[in-house]
């Protein structure tokens, strides 16, 4: 599947254990809740530490173990402080994770028109 990684099958993630996953452009940390599969970069906006997958886990939210900023893992959204996690498009296919690449950024480029 073009623009994404295949990072094994769903069974192998356990219910609200969040896991990191290294990639060829970064580490996304993945975590299962129900049938649903999330997955971000693994970087609190807070300090940017990469401990995220040592975060604790309730319900649909991670809290930074750090400095205990929580996000709603369907949103990326932080829930007690500002900014969000830089989530991952995921697709399940045949039993197997997709987890999509790190989208380039689409900014102007700037040229001489003359």
């Amino acid at each position: 599947m073009e623009g994404f990684f295949n990072v094994g099958p769903m069974d192998d993630l356990g219910e609200r254990r969040a896991k990191n996953i290294p990639l060829a452009d970064g580490d996304v940390v993945v975590v299962r809740v129900a049938n649903t599969v999330h997955a971000f970069e693994n970087n609190c906006p807070h300090q940017h530490f990469s401990l995220l997958h040592q975060g604790f886990i309730d319900r649909c939210s991670i809290t930074c173990p750090m400095h205990g900023w929580t996000f709603d893992l369907a949103s990326g959204t932080s829930t007690n402080g500002s900014g969000s996690l830089k989530k991952r498009m995921v697709k399940v296919v045949e039993g197997r994770v997709w987890i999509q690449a790190k989208q380039a950024d689409r900014g102007f480029a700037l040229f001489d028109a003359t």
